[in-house]
């Protein structure tokens, strides 16, 4: 059985993360805009090693906007 992450048994969420996450150890990239385009939109991917194992990891950016209005 293949251990994911430091404290995980099990192989963690990759789909609609708040961060892109590795699928090889389960590490977060919480500093995923350090390595994005600036030109990157809704559906674009991108390529990564992850630091922890050096896995190749390719992430999908989805872009959501919300807005809060007052009068």
């Amino acid at each position: 059985m293949a251990t994911w992450g430091v404290n995980c048994a099990e192989q963690p969420e990759l789909e609609w993360t708040d961060f892109p996450v590795c699928p090889h150890c389960g590490a977060e990239e919480e500093t995923s805009w350090e390595i994005m385009d600036d030109d990157m939109g809704d559906g674009d991917e991108m390529e990564y090693e992850c630091e922890m194992c050096g896995g190749s990891v390719v992430a999908t950016v989805h872009i959501q906007i919300n807005y809060s209005t007052r009068s």
